[in-house]
């Protein structure tokens, strides 16, 4: 069974995904989502509509809402993060946006491919 190629690659992002949860990067509904479609479409295909999705919904949420600073913040988070530094569970609830939108995006423009 762990050698199914779809078992390993459902592992592995599964492992991704819990990984930046427990360091507060992903919000929990957003990993279940992640996991779940991961878990039906065992594609590599469907993991990078995902975190296009992903990252097409965080940089919309963060043009929306600092506009101009919007690049300066997300150079400042990573470096941050390279550093060690992850946001704490009461930041996430504070400041963290909701991305489900965009997995889900993703996930449609993946099925939309491959139909």
């Amino acid at each position: 069974m762990l050698n199914d190629p779809a078992t390993q690659l459902v592992a592995l992002w599964w492992g991704v995904v819990y990984v930046l949860w427990t360091l507060h990067v992903l919000g929990g509904g957003d990993v279940r989502v992640f996991m779940a479609l991961v878990t039906f479409f065992p594609d590599p295909g469907m993991v990078v509509a995902l975190w296009g999705g992903l990252a097409l919904a965080s940089i919309a949420w963060l043009v929306a809402l600092y506009r101009r600073d919007a690049l300066g913040l997300l150079v400042q988070a990573g470096q941050g993060m390279s550093g060690g530094r992850y946001p704490s569970r009461e930041d996430l609830k504070e400041q963290g946006r909701p991305t489900t939108p965009g997995l889900v995006l993703g996930a449609l423009a993946y099925l939309w491919f491959i139909t």
